[in-house]
């Protein structure tokens, strides 16, 4: 039996070589992958025909995991669920090799424009304003995100407060302690794909864990070689 972890990666620090067949990364897989064997965890088919936010607003579902950016649009979805739901901290995975047994994504949420538009100093410039302290204060007040700029996360959680939602969002800026960096390289466009496939099939029990994980290896080993 293997037990999660926090410290296994996808990519090595650089992002030149797949980490998937890493003892750490394989043990993480394997135990998330095996949730869905107990009775409490929804089916692949019912999550083929529901999504999980579907599941846990019609009563069906007891908790989901989901991005900072959903919540102000579910607040405005489910009003009539006001007071009946929370943001809660991540639960803990047993026996971690390193850390506390929790880790979350964090700068995921981007800005960006052609390399060569007709309008690129433009652009540029107003990217420059999407990422300055005024720029992402807006973004905070707007409670679609939490601000990217350091000192700004209260800003997004005020937001919840002023307009009556009863969401204990300070949580989700708590999980910044044990945040870690979005997997990326050159060569991401061509891998993700194939490895979000593969760990469909897995899910789905039509490609063991073991055979699963040498194959995203694989797949992503491939494609950075070819990029």
């Amino acid at each position: 039996m293997r037990f999660s972890t926090i410290s296994g990666t996808i990519l090595n620090e650089d992002g030149t070589k797949a980490n998937y067949t890493d003892p750490a990364t394989a043990d993480a897989i394997e135990y998330f992958v095996n949730i869905q064997n107990n009775d409490w965890c929804p089916t692949q088919a019912q999550f083929a025909n529901t999504g999980a936010s579907e599941l846990f607003f019609s009563g069906e579902g007891a908790m989901y995991y989901a991005g900072n950016w959903d919540l102000a649009n579910l607040c405005n979805t489910y009003t009539d669920m006001n007071g009946k739901w929370d943001v809660a901290v991540l639960p803990k995975c047993p026996d971690p090799a390193d850390g506390d047994g929790r880790a979350v994504i964090s700068n995921s949420v981007s800005y960006a424009t052609a390399a060569e538009g007709k309008n690129k100093e433009l652009a540029m410039d107003f990217l420059a304003f999407l990422g300055s302290e005024e720029g992402q204060r807006i973004q905070g007040e707007s409670g679609v995100a939490i601000p990217a700029y350091n000192g700004l996360e209260e800003t997004w959680v005020k937001t919840f407060e002023d307009n009556g939602f009863e969401l204990s969002v300070g949580n989700l800026i708590n999980a910044f302690d044990y945040s870690v960096k979005y997997v990326n390289n050159p060569s991401r466009p061509d891998w993700e794909p194939r490895v979000e496939q593969i760990m469909l099939d897995i899910y789905a029990g039509t490609l063991n864990v073991d055979e699963g994980i040498q194959k995203m290896q694989d797949s992503v080993t491939e494609a950075i070689e070819e990029y």
